[in-house]
């Protein structure tokens, strides 16, 4: 199991001992599109997207 710690980005560029930096995406108001309707035995699997981030939502 990975483990990654999450610090503020002027932190990790001052101390440069990060390999990878996660930048947070500010919250927002999702707005889901349909983008994929998958069928098999008898399921219906939705797949959406947010237009405004990468979000994915399946249902």
């Amino acid at each position: 199991m990975s483990v990654l710690q999450v610090v503020p980005v002027e932190t990790a560029v001052e101390h440069d001992y990060l390999a990878e930096v996660i930048r947070l995406v500010p919250q927002h108001d999702h707005t889901w599109a349909l983008r994929d309707t998958e069928y098999d035995n008898g399921l219906t699997l939705h797949r959406f997207e947010c237009d405004g981030c990468s979000a994915v939502r399946f249902t």
